[in-house]
């Protein structure tokens, strides 16, 4: 991509190598003169704000439109954003270095209420992890995404039912974040989570 411009693409690159990986284009579907994104570690879609919208834009990783989130009165000519860890709403700030907290952001999966939500602790943690789930619910499997959304390591891979807290072996995972993304009979979860060595 060097050597040209491209305006209004979004581009995933190797950090290793520089390669593009896949890019696609926002137009005519959103225009960003600046801008900013963060990727949903429920859905995988990316959420995108820009100075010249009045909205949030929502893509697929591979660049299918989804659709706007319209920005609440008074909150515009935005320049970043950040999805809240708790998976219940977004930061984001204007070019004027403003910082709104957007509430009920439509990121998780529906249906999945934060009362019905697993606990997940120690956040941050180092060698073990514990999950409590919610009474009668049945984990299917289990995973650490990388901020690459790759999978680092898999915590459970069959069908486990809980009454009790599961402790998970996070030995030889990497100091970083991460998303815990967890496959339950009702649906997905994901949370953010720490790893300190």
């Amino acid at each position: 991509m060097r050597g040209a411009a491209h305006h209004n693409r979004v581009a995933e690159i190797d950090p290793g190598t520089g390669a593009v990986l896949q890019a696609f284009s926002i137009l005519p579907d959103y225009n960003v003169n600046y801008g900013d994104l963060d990727i949903s570690p429920v859905s995988g879609h990316l959420f995108l704000v820009s100075s010249s919208e009045s909205t949030v834009a929502e893509f697929t990783p591979d660049g299918v439109f989804v659709t706007e989130n319209p920005l609440p009165s008074g909150v515009g000519g935005l320049s970043g954003i950040a999805l809240d860890n708790d998976l219940d709403g977004a930061w984001v700030c204007n070019t004027s270095g403003l910082v709104f907290k957007l509430g009920d952001f439509p990121m998780e999966v529906p249906g999945m209420s934060g009362a019905a939500r697993s606990i997940v602790h120690p956040n941050p943690a180092s060698d073990r992890l514990w999950v409590t789930m919610p009474e009668g619910r049945m984990l299917r499997s289990a995973g650490l995404i990388d901020p690459m959304g790759r999978e680092v390591k898999v915590l459970a891979a069959s069908a486990v039912s809980t009454s009790s807290a599961m402790a998970f072996d996070l030995q030889g995972v990497p100091p970083g974040r991460y998303v815990l993304m967890m496959h339950l009979d009702s649906g997905m979860e994901a949370h953010g989570l720490v790893i300190m060595p």
